[in-house]
């Protein structure tokens, strides 16, 4: 804005200088002087120019100072909307690490929960895991309460329940089924699937028709335990019923010690209502028994009693008419006469009949 007050001024005296020289050349007062009145005028009409120009010159500055701090400001918002940026985007790289390690994870354990899936239900090992597992559950149970490898009848139960009445509940473990699993996971057609479901479903009846001959009548407590997979015992819960048919009940590894801890409560309350029932049993036979004495007592006792009475009341009386007739014996000898010796040389007393009497 100087440079253009300076162009400005230069202009004007330039001006002058020209005015200068024309009135020179013109020779002529009253032109120069008119013409210098015309220079002023303009000098004028320019410094007014040149003040509304400095006012908005002034203006413009006061809005380019307003406009910088207004840049600044959103230089400085920029800049930290940028920081947010840059830190959403390292949090966002960070998640996705934590997303690919967490689905790296989850298909490991898929892998080993399928081998392990396989490793159970699989022929080659005859469900020797599955046998591992019961018996590491069955350890959380009392010493008493278990039983392993009975033999019942020339067949032998890996695992039994001792009740406290003495009798075994068998717990068969064993799931040799060839892969159905498997097969049942990786079929992608509705009928595949539906088919080897129905196989995985009779695989389960015949396991139970093989847990079924454990059963004794004087050994076992009227039931036995086919153990499964759980993912075996969701997928045949149709079979539930059969098994009930059986006396066999299909139960997977999760639910085998709550379910076993609820039979031997069920069989201490049992026990507990037999000793009971026998209790009632044996307080009625002692009312009838004592029934029986108070009758006893009142009838045949009494009779007898009362005979035995009555026949020591006869011997007393008896006995009191022997007693006088002794007295009245002694007392009509002692009134009889001293005869001193008698016939025969003895001595004695003799009655009316001449007959010796004895005191």
């Amino acid at each position: 804005m100087e440079v253009v007050f300076a162009v400005i001024a230069a202009a004007a005296v330039a001006g002058l200088v020209i005015a200068v020289a024309v009135a020179r050349q013109a020779a002529d007062a009253g032109a120069v002087r008119r013409q210098l009145e015309l220079l002023s005028a303009r000098l004028e009409t320019l410094e007014g120019h040149e003040n509304a120009l400095r006012s908005s010159v002034e203006f413009v500055n006061q809005g380019l100072a307003r406009t910088g701090a207004v840049v600044e400001q959103l230089q400085q918002t920029t800049a930290h909307v940028r920081e947010r940026l840059q830190q959403a985007s390292e949090q966002l790289a960070k998640l996705g690490e934590a997303a690919q390690t967490l689905r790296e994870t989850d298909q490991k354990n898929a892998d080993v929960l399928r081998r392990l899936e396989l490793l159970m239900a699989g022929t080659a090992t005859k469900g020797a895991a599955g046998e591992s597992i019961v018996e590491a559950l069955i350890r959380q149970l009392p010493a008493e309460w278990r039983a392993q490898d009975v033999r019942i009848e020339g067949k032998v139960v890996e695992f039994g329940l001792r009740l406290p009445n003495g009798l075994l509940v068998p717990i068969d473990s064993k799931w040799p089924a060839t892969g159905l699993l498997e097969e049942l996971a990786q079929a992608e057609d509705p009928e595949a699937a539906a088919r080897v479901r129905q196989q995985l479903l009779a695989r389960v009846r015949e396991k139970m028709e093989e847990v079924r001959k454990y059963l004794h009548p004087e050994l076992t407590a009227g039931f036995a335990i086919a153990a499964v997979p759980d993912a075996v015992f969701e997928l045949a819960a149709e079979a539930q019923v059969d098994g009930l048919r059986m006396n066999v009940v299909l139960i997977g590894y999760g639910s085998l010690i709550p379910y076993l801890l609820l039979v031997v409560q069920m069989a201490l309350r049992a026990g507990t209502t037999v000793d009971l029932e026998k209790l009632a049993g044996a307080l009625h036979g002692l009312r009838e028994a004592f029934a029986e004495m108070e009758e006893e007592l009142d009838g045949r006792f009494s009779r007898a009693l009362t005979m035995l009475q009555n026949s020591r009341d006869e011997l007393r009386a008896k006995l009191q008419r022997a007693h006088t007739a002794v007295t009245a014996i002694e007392a009509r000898a002692e009134g009889l006469p001293s005869q001193g010796a008698l016939p025969g040389g003895s001595d004695g007393r003799t009655g009316p009949s001449g007959s010796p009497t004895g005191t």
